[in-house]
């Protein structure tokens, strides 16, 4: 789907924050493991162990996302 690509293209704070609150059918997607495991995907966050997958993709991705820029610039909190 069209609107899919689109918000996987869009900074994810801004699709939590914003795109959200634009109308039902947008709020499903963004909640949806499936967006979460999509863009994890895409930026390479693996789970450790690929046999168990996480409940919350969306929790994973952004503390996958915290962790990898920590390791990018160690000085930023």
């Amino acid at each position: 789907p069209v609107v899919e690509e689109i918000l996987l293209n869009l900074p994810a704070h801004q699709v939590v924050r914003v795109c959200r609150l634009v109308c039902h059918e947008w709020k499903e997607l963004v909640d949806s493991n499936a967006h979460w495991r999509e863009r994890s995907r895409r930026e390479g966050f693996q789970p450790h162990n690929a046999s168990r997958a996480p409940d919350d993709w969306r929790l994973f991705y952004f503390l996958s996302k915290k962790r990898h820029n920590l390791i990018k610039n160690p000085r930023a909190e």
